[in-house]
């Protein structure tokens, strides 16, 4: 007696051409995903892209064979979905040909404030006609090649497994990072992978963002503040970017990458803060943290920025920015209105390096607010500083660590050196005034420490405080250390109390002597009513303070600091 075996209706769905439009539409997304591989190379990231890229052929195949009744309807969707995947894959690899990044959040928020005619003249400047006709016949044929190597695999029965298998630990993947999302409040460390779920999610930001930037701009321009003194002095804020306390000469890394700023430090107008944390492992809500008020049980609505407290107390307000320009972008930093609403003098155009950006400091001959935003530490470390700037290279490190890291390492403290030189310069152009400079950075970094390199992974990092910890110190010239003794005094007794840089705003009034409702004592660690028990919330959910390495990380680098 014949028994007929009932086909699998999961393997079914593989037979035929919706296996190969799915196979096809895979290689399609990976190809566009290889781009953030390279941004962000580990192999968490190649297991993401690939898993990402595959639940999105997968959900694409199956509309194409939702419609798979009407003939017509069928072929043009398949068309339109291989259109998009393929305008994927030209925006991802233009973007790294000729601007050595991906397309991300800041490419959607320059596009969306861009009119036609800058749109056109920009399209003009980097794709001539022959460009276009060699990316379209290089886009064709790996289109047709492709196309016929997934007709051919498609018909594996072992291939049909392995995407079957590929879809449930996509499926998986997902759900994960949904979780992530709800519980740490950012879907930067996952979305990112795939290009198509980038720029949907960037949209989503960018629309998101307009709704807040107004609510906060409403409180700027209603903001009521004061100076308590005639005698008002000079404050300058240093935010750093990517600067890791584990390679800090301050902090007691072996090496000396901040010779300058360590000199400094025996001077008495220095204070070195031993234990400062960032509440987020990215630029953008760490900057949103550090220049709202408010606090973050409040929200970033529920105040206004601390540069419209000053000029709303009469100081002039300025802001050197080597990574946000004015564009209408998600960030506080971005934004038109809000940077009117903050700053009176704004530059506005980058430089390839801080030291270039820095030249155009003057100090002004009233009292004024500056706020200067380095690119500092931000990968590619190697773009960070001149060749004449190197000082380390790969000899400097152990020879048990690979030649490829050992060589990372040295670009990245040959950048640190260099954010050192630029901090003293800018010490050195205020240091006859009456000012009280401030640096910190908007986050950590990871240098392989842990094998690991980069930031915006703290949540998965074997030691989330890599990414989270942070250099933070202040510097009173002699003049301010003369008027403002008890403040001066106030300063050198905080150096080893825990802080947050969320509550840096709070400390930025106070050195101001700025008198307003927002301002909150209990908030500004450098205020004897500052709250030293209360928790240090990082990553939206997390107590910084009970954070534990995992059980199986075991550090490749020196990751003490020095009390």
């Amino acid at each position: 007696m014949e028994y007929n075996r009932k086909p699998n209706p999961l393997l079914t769905f593989f037979s035929s051409s919706a296996g190969d439009i799915c196979l096809y539409f895979f290689v399609l997304n990976i190809t566009s995903g290889l781009t953030f591989l390279l941004y962000s190379p580990s192999f968490m990231t190649g297991t993401t892209v690939a898993a990402i890229g595959m639940l999105v052929a997968w959900l694409s195949s199956m509309i194409c064979r939702a419609v798979s009744g009407c003939r017509p309807v069928y072929k043009l969707t398949v068309i339109a979905l291989a259109v998009l995947f393929n305008i994927a894959i030209v925006l991802d690899y233009f973007m790294i040909i000729n601007f050595h990044g991906i397309f991300n959040q800041d490419a959607v928020d320059v596009i969306t404030d861009t009119n036609p005619n800058e749109s056109s003249g920009f399209i003009r400047s980097y794709l001539s006609l022959s460009k276009l006709l060699l990316w379209g016949a290089a886009i064709a044929a790996y289109n047709i090649l492709v196309w016929k190597a997934c007709r051919i695999c498609g018909k594996s029965v072992i291939v049909k497994r392995a995407i079957l298998l590929t879809v449930f630990a996509a499926i998986a993947i997902s759900g994960y990072c949904a979780l992530h999302y709800v519980r740490y409040g950012s879907g930067m460390s996952v979305p990112q992978c795939n290009t198509l779920v980038r720029a949907t999610y960037a949209l989503h930001i960018a629309n998101r963002n307009l709704a807040v930037h107004n609510d906060i701009l409403a409180r700027c321009k209603s903001a009521e503040a004061s100076s308590l003194t005639d005698l008002r002095p000079d404050i300058v804020v240093i935010i750093g970017e990517s600067h890791s306390v584990y390679h800090s000469q301050l902090y007691g890394y072996r090496l000396s990458t901040e010779p300058r700023m360590h000199e400094l430090s025996s001077d008495s107008g220095m204070t070195v803060f031993r234990d400062a944390v960032s509440p987020w492992d990215l630029t953008i809500r760490a900057m949103q943290s550090v220049f709202s008020v408010a606090g973050a049980q409040h929200g970033l609505t529920a105040a206004p920025l601390f540069p419209a407290l000053f000029k709303a107390a009469g100081y002039h307000t300025v802001m050197h920015d080597n990574q946000y320009l004015v564009s209408g972008g998600v960030s506080v930093l971005a934004d038109s209105n809000l940077s009117e609403a903050m700053f009176d003098e704004r530059n506005d155009r980058k430089f390839r390096y801080d030291s270039e950006m820095l030249s155009c400091l003057t100090p002004s001959a009233h009292p004024s607010l500056y706020v200067i935003h380095l690119q500092g530490q931000h990968y590619s470390y190697a773009d960070r500083y001149p060749e004449e700037q190197r000082v380390f290279s790969e000899k400097d490190y152990h020879d048990d660590i690979q030649p490829e890291k050992r060589k990372v390492m040295a670009h990245y403290d040959n950048a640190t050196h260099m954010t050192d030189r630029n901090l003293r310069s800018i010490i050195d152009k205020f240091h006859d005034r009456d000012c009280a400079v401030i640096y910190f950075s908007d986050h950590g970094e990871e240098i392989y420490e842990y094998d690991d390199m980069g930031h915006g992974f703290a949540a998965e990092s074997k030691n989330p405080e890599i990414q989270l910890r942070v250099p933070l110190w202040i510097w009173l010239s002699p003049a301010y250390r003369t008027n403002r003794p008890e403040i001066a005094g106030n300063v050198s007794s905080s150096a080893l109390r825990p802080v947050t840089t969320n509550d840096i705003s709070h400390v930025i009034l106070e050195l101001g002597r700025i008198q307003s409702p927002f301002y909150n004592p209990r908030r500004s660690f450098i205020s004897p009513d500052y709250d030293e028990g209360k928790k240090r919330i990082v990553l939206n959910t997390l107590d910084f303070d009970k954070i534990k390495p995992r059980k199986d990380a075991a550090p490749l680098c020196d990751v003490t600091i020095s009390p």
